[in-house]
């Protein structure tokens, strides 16, 4: 299963190709004597403005689906718009995910770099 298979019958509203070697986010780090504060490291900072400097769409304001085609030296992103789901939810569907599948490591899979694809659609 790919991207294409989960959304392949419509039109996307947006989509464009990054010329940016993926990689994934670094963690947060707690600053030394800080308290309790933590900081996004500099490499973390430096990607995610590489990929903002390319990014040339909208930015849409109602619910939407994001659909991300990850390959060896770019990447691929498709935004459908979409209706709003039936139940209001406080929290980011990535956020969701990432503590399901990290409560599942090691359980349902030996580790979850081995998940390919993922889907998660908020109801």
């Amino acid at each position: 299963m790919s991207g294409d298979d989960i959304i392949e019958w419509e039109q996307p509203a947006y989509e464009q190709r990054f010329e940016w070697k993926p990689k994934t986010k670094e963690r947060p780090r707690a600053q030394p004597g800080g308290k309790g504060r933590s900081f996004t490291p500099k490499a973390t900072r430096d990607a995610e403005a590489a990929i903002l400097a390319q990014y040339e769409g909208p930015c849409f304001e109602g619910p939407i689906s994001v659909v991300v085609h990850l390959h060896a030296d770019h990447f691929d992103l498709r935004i459908f718009e979409r209706e709003a789901p039936s139940k209001k939810w406080a929290g980011d569907l990535d956020n969701y995910l990432k503590l399901i599948t990290d409560a599942l490591n090691g359980h349902a899979y030996v580790d979850d770099k081995q998940i390919v694809t993922l889907v998660g659609v908020k109801n």
